[in-house]
């Protein structure tokens, strides 16, 4: 395999997590109040996503013509000629919830050619960058000197983190399966990793921060958008250490496509399970996460 070749492959797979980036402008267009302002986000917006979009329908075709495919090119630019580049869709016609129906598109012959290229050693290395990223998690926060209080004060904090090396690091990724929408906290579509992330304030909340991760699993399962998903678990003290973790995922029968990932740093004690066990007591009706 040349060295060209992977080099635009690699172009390409970037292009693609800019347009998947650029995605977060459309979504950010829709909040504009003014509806001037707005109609003129929305106008440059969808613009530029057919720029980049252009950009990497280019070079994915240059990919093929430096493998010598041609029958295989000819097939793609066939395919993807019908396709409006500025379309942007919307899972169950929810704003938040947007996509190109051109990248979808587009990304499928990215995956069927990864194995051609070799790059699915490129992604186990991107995941290993993300692993240690997680696991330093406790760490970037202490250099802060931030200290979590709830599960959104680490999501806050882990996107800021993930934003310095996976640029097309989505927050609430939909995906879709049937008529509901499944959202992982976090989605990088260029490693195809999904994020969940567990907040364990107390040891007496271990079991149910597992089992929340169970119902996560089956949730997405057969979801073809992720083929990695890693569920994190950020505790406040010594409750579930990384090997009782994986010991009780093997008897829950996770799916091979979930990893759990243990780290264990500082929290804010007004985030103790008192306020949770007084509100168990009065029995209100529990909060959409």
């Amino acid at each position: 395999m040349s060295d060209e070749a992977k080099n635009l492959f690699g172009a390409t797979r970037q292009l693609a997590a800019l347009c998947s980036a650029q995605l977060r402008e459309v979504e950010a267009a829709h909040e504009i109040d003014d509806p001037q302002a707005q109609d003129q986000a929305l106008q440059d917006s969808h613009a530029y996503l057919a720029v980049l979009l252009s950009r990497a329908i280019r070079s994915l075709a240059l990919v093929y013509e430096t493998l010598s495919l041609p029958n295989a090119l000819t097939v793609f630019r066939e395919e993807m000629a019908p396709f409006n580049l500025e379309e942007v869709a919307h899972y169950d016609g929810q704003a938040e919830y947007p996509y190109s129906p051109a990248l979808d598109h587009l990304t499928s012959h990215l995956t069927t050619l990864e194995p051609i290229i070799g790059e699915v050693s490129t992604v186990q290395q991107e995941r290993q960058v993300l692993r240690r990223m997680l696991e330093q998690l406790p760490a970037s926060m202490t250099a802060r000197d931030f200290t979590p209080a709830r599960e959104l004060d680490v999501q806050a904090e882990l996107h800021r983190i993930l934003q310095t090396a996976f640029p097309d690091v989505v927050r609430d990724p939909p995906a879709a399966k049937q008529t509901k929408i499944y959202k992982p906290d976090f989605g990088i579509e260029s490693i195809s990793t999904a994020i969940e992330v567990k907040y364990l304030d107390a040891k007496a909340r271990r079991g149910d921060v597992l089992g929340e991760l169970y119902e996560d699993m089956h949730g997405y399962a057969g979801n073809p958008e992720w083929s990695l998903f890693v569920g994190l678990i950020y505790q406040t003290g010594p409750w579930l250490s990384q090997q009782v973790a994986r010991a009780e995922g093997k008897k829950a029968g996770i799916p091979k496509s979930w990893v759990l990932l243990v780290v264990t740093g500082a929290g804010d004690a007004k985030s103790a399970a008192t306020p949770k066990a007084k509100a168990k007591k009065s029995a209100p009706p529990k909060p959409a996460e």
